[in-house]
């Protein structure tokens, strides 16, 4: 570090000096495009029946999430009513599936706004970013954000979509 500053000093100092203009200091990066360049590790897929059946999920109700554009949801959690229990869930990653829990054990009921599971290595979360329900019924939908994170290393994978909880 110090050798880096003795070589630095000198530069500016004849950068200073000479005739030429001195470029142009660059442009700030917005937040948003700096969020935009995240790493991403992997890509959220789409959960079949089978991977879904296969993962055993218990609870009464559930939620899910579901890609903009995608054909299936990617997260599919259980609860139970009223009950002071995890949340199970199940997640397609790079093809693989996922087993995961909430952070909360708060039920259903602690899903419905968003929810926060961890599973192996993962942290992810489901934020709703918007309270207007769009598709009115017995089932609740809301836009909302999957973010998928590695918690070894900070990588992540961002999805927005819908989050839906119900019968």
């Amino acid at each position: 570090m110090r050798r880096g500053l003795t070589l630095l000093v000198p530069a500016m100092a004849l950068a200073a000096c000479s005739g030429e203009p001195a470029e142009p200091a660059p442009e700030a990066v917005p937040e948003t495009a700096a969020a935009a360049n995240v790493p991403s590790f992997g890509v959220a897929g789409v959960l079949t029946e089978e991977d879904i059946a296969g993962a055993e999920l218990g609870g009464e109700l559930g939620c899910s999430f579901t890609e903009a554009g995608a054909d299936g949801p990617a997260l599919v959690a259980m609860g139970w009513v009223g009950a002071n229990r995890s949340s199970q869930g199940v997640l397609k990653l790079d093809g693989e599936t996922v087993g995961v829990r909430s952070r909360e054990a708060s039920g259903f009921g602690g899903m419905i706004e968003g929810a926060e599971f961890l599973g192996g290595d993962l942290v992810v979360n489901v934020m709703q970013i918007s309270e207007e329900d769009t598709d009115p019924g017995e089932a609740s939908t809301y836009p909302a954000e999957l973010e998928i994170m590695r918690a070894s290393n900070g990588e992540m994978s961002v999805a927005a979509g819908e989050w839906t909880c119900g019968p």
